[in-house]
């Protein structure tokens, strides 16, 4: 049977078979390996176009929500505008 020679119980192998989200792939590995399909793992997502498209655009959706990081100056003092100096460039004197 192939539950005993996975290491699960028969629920769980119904649940696989059945396509529920919550057996885990450490028992889908082990399904395959027994099966001698084991190989044929990366076969799985490899011309799955829905599931590329879904992960792109929550990649796009992460990028547009992340933050803009702004530079803020060393130090700033209460009512007193920012330096037109920056921090970064030398200061010139005047001759």
């Amino acid at each position: 049977m192939l539950a005993e020679r996975v290491g699960v119980s028969v629920p769980t192998i119904g649940k696989l078979e059945d396509g529920d989200p919550s057996t885990s792939m450490a028992t889908m590995l082990r399904v395959l390996t027994v099966l001698g399909l084991a190989a044929d793992i990366d076969l799985l997502a490899a011309q799955d176009t829905l599931g590329r498209s879904l992960q792109d655009n929550e990649l796009k959706r992460a990028r547009a929500k992340a933050p803009i990081k702004t530079a803020l100056p060393a130090k700033l003092h209460l009512g007193q505008p920012p330096s037109p100096v920056s921090a970064t460039s030398p200061e010139k004197k005047k001759p």
